[in-house]
């Protein structure tokens, strides 16, 4: 068969199953790269604007899909621009691919306008019309804003509904589609029971289609139920789900699939079975997500591992395994910023490609201009010809010059990014081991009381029972007898004492990272202020009279606050990170000042209109007034060289503003006190 008439065979169905399959299982480079060089050679072969180049153009965006995603843009949008000018009735299928083009690129608010220009084209009570409601809710759950992905996720499936019951008309992936994406916006919300009903919905319509899209959806939709059965507690059922995710895995799954079946079975295994099996589990999860560098599941697979870690009670593993998670959130918050700078790269080159067609439509135009003023006046004097090819060199001259600019500009943004990256790993990474190192001093310190009261309670309940083995009086054994009763009492209060600390070091790590959670922010913040107060008497050296450093410490907290839907691992790293800046302050300001000084710290939390502020007020060294408007700005620090990274009070306000949609704010006066105000939204 011909190829241009093959393309032109090109139907709704076919689009979307190719753009579907586009999706789901990416060219390898080597292979995609052939077939876009054959397309556009066949490209240049068909110069005419008909429903042909459309096709041609379709095609080979598909197939630049997964080697140059800008070029991809360009095809489709040169294919839509022939649309609009023919008046195709491929503009649905068109829009559909840009769409999911831009998704690709997480380029959301640019996918979700493409996918509402199809409620321009189509009919609003049509099966296309609620495809693209279900595209747009697929954007919102990709951003993480769950209620308007479930608004119109659920508009989309009733649309769909509505569409079959008068017209017999399905799309087989909308059918089954959309339910398991509503299942998966539940169980994202927590609401397990709403999510088993879209779920098994899904599940019941997969098993109605034929066998080739029953194996591209099987494998999701049933890692889907095994997750919400483990979160119901029901074991035999999670278990049949997950063994049929495995069995149905295969070639035509994509990979971070198949990473979430191995992340689903470890956490069958933390809740009903063997805890070294998760521990497998979730290990070759890891491997597997490192390998795609998915950074989300790697960071979901170390959260997995820390978690079998405690349950086993190997608090170093654990340790190590909450350490590797934060290493990949801050890669992650690395890799946002990239993505951002990344995009702004891609409206670049997309610039770029359209000054280079500019300027090849302009030197062709001259061309034919040229040529027309030879035939019509090929007896005028060269005067002319002079002229007019003068201004043509101008022109491409004046073309050039921005070319050459736009060339030093793009190189001069590769290196800006290369160099962000590697400062951005370093600086992270100080930063992160300087938390830890504040933390781990803490707790070690806040242990030793309790242990202390243990081995000295101890020592003399030895003492006493070599007495009563000595004593001949019964009145003396007895009375030996109630000193070691007492004796053991108080080892038993202090190592419920120390028991106590460790479970609570536990359930606040047990916390899921980056997830928010219902949390008592005074608990929180009287948690890490003792963590950073002993760290820091730990760290400092004695005085000449062998006392450790001190603080006067204020604490009014009011109990009527209620709990705060924060991440608690966050707002954490927030509050350690002021409290090391004000005991560090005040150690500097003590070694100044001596014994005229006395250091003061207060930590104050009440409800202001529709937030709750925390203020943590030092009298400290303070702030330069030359320098307060700098201290949430990246890489700047008031501490000497070596001492700090700068990023500490950056994160901070990112934390406290973007992620929790609060605000962070500062008062001192230099050499007096230093105030640190924080505003956490109510609900």
């Amino acid at each position: 068969m011909n190829l241009f008439k093959f393309l032109s065979l090109w139907s709704r169905f076919q689009l979307l199953l190719f753009i579907h399959l586009s999706i789901s299982y990416p060219a390898q480079s080597q292979s995609a790269q052939h077939i876009a060089d054959s397309l556009e050679l066949v490209l240049s072969q068909h110069p005419k604007k008909d429903t042909t180049r459309i096709d041609i153009l379709a095609w080979l965006s598909i197939a630049n899909g997964s080697i140059d995603p800008i070029k991809a843009i360009g095809d489709i949008k040169e294919a839509i621009a022939v649309a609009k000018t023919l008046k195709s009735n491929r503009d649905y299928g068109l829009w559909v691919m840009l769409g999911w083009a831009y998704m690709k690129i997480d380029d959301y608010p640019r996918s979700i306008e493409a996918f509402q220009e199809i409620f321009k084209i189509v009919p609003p009570e049509s099966i296309e019309y609620a495809t693209a409601l279900h595209f747009i809710g697929m954007n919102y759950k990709a951003q993480g804003d769950l209620d308007k992905a479930l608004s119109y996720t659920k508009a989309g499936h009733a649309l769909e509904l509505k569409v079959k019951a008068q017209t017999g008309m399905i799309d087989p992936n909308s059918a089954v589609g959309t339910p398991w994406n509503l299942g998966e916006i539940y169980f994202k919300k927590n609401d397990p029971d709403s999510a088993l009903i879209y779920g098994q919905l899904a599940y019941i319509e997969l098993n109605a289609l034929d066998k080739v899209w029953q194996k591209e959806f099987r494998t999701g939709i049933t890692t889907l139920l095994g997750k919400i059965y483990i979160r119901k507690g029901q074991k035999d059922s999670a278990k049949w789900y997950l063994d049929e995710a495995r069995q149905s895995a295969g070639s035509w799954d994509n990979e971070s699939r198949i990473i979430d079946v191995s992340l689903s079975r470890a956490k069958w295994f933390i809740q009903f079975g063997s805890l070294d099996s998760a521990m497998r589990y979730a290990k070759d999860a890891y491997v597997q997500a490192k390998k795609l560098s998915h950074f989300d599941l790697m960071f979901q697979s170390a959260g997995v591992m820390r978690q079998v870690a405690e349950r086993m009670q190997h608090y170093e593993f654990a340790l190590k395994y909450n350490d590797l998670a934060m290493a990949v959130k801050d890669s992650m918050l690395g890799v946002d910023k990239i993505k951002k700078t990344q995009a702004m790269h891609y409206d670049f080159l997309l610039k770029e490609q359209q000054v280079e067609s500019v300027r090849t439509e302009l030197q062709l135009n001259n061309k034919v201009k040229l040529l027309g003023l030879v035939s019509v006046f090929i007896g005028l004097s060269g005067v002319f010809l002079y002229l007019n090819n003068r201004r043509r060199k101008k022109i491409i001259n004046q073309l050039n010059e921005q070319n050459k600019m736009i060339e030093d500009q793009k190189k001069e943004l590769s290196g800006y990014l290369t160099e962000l990256k590697d400062k951005q790993t370093q600086l992270i990474h100080a930063e992160k081991m300087a938390s830890l190192g504040e933390l781990t001093a803490g707790i070690a310190h806040e242990i030793q009381n309790p242990l202390n009261f243990v081995n000295n309670f101890s020592e003399i309940s030895v003492e006493l029972i070599e007495e009563l083995e000595a004593a001949g009086n019964s009145q003396l054994k007895a009375d030996l007898l109630s000193d070691i009763k007492k004796n053991l009492e108080k080892i038993n209060h202090h190592g419920k004492r120390a028991e106590n600390i460790v479970r609570s070091m536990l359930e606040h790590s047990q916390a899921k990272p980056g997830q928010k959670t219902d949390t008592n922010i005074n608990a929180l913040a009287e948690e890490y202020l003792k963590l950073s107060y002993h760290a820091i008497r730990a760290k400092e050296p004695r005085d000449s009279a062998n006392n450790s450093f001190n603080v006067n410490i204020i604490t009014e907290l009011d109990p009527a606050i209620p709990p705060l839907q924060v991440i608690p691992a966050d707002i954490g790293r927030v509050l350690i990170n002021i409290f090391n800046n004000s005991f560090y302050s005040m150690t500097e300001k003590k070694k100044k000042l001596g014994v005229s000084y006395f250091p003061s710290l207060s930590v104050q939390s009440f409800i202001h209109d529709k937030s709750a502020d925390i203020i943590i007020k030092d009298n400290g060294s303070g702030i330069p007034p030359a320098v307060l408007s700098k201290i949430f700005q990246p890489f700047f620090t008031t501490k000497p060289t070596g001492s700090g990274t700068g990023l500490g009070l950056s994160l901070s306000y990112d934390i406290i503003t973007k992620t929790h949609g609060g605000s962070i704010a500062v008062e001192s006066k230099e050499g007096e006190y230093c105030t640190f105000i924080i505003s956490l939204p109510l609900s």
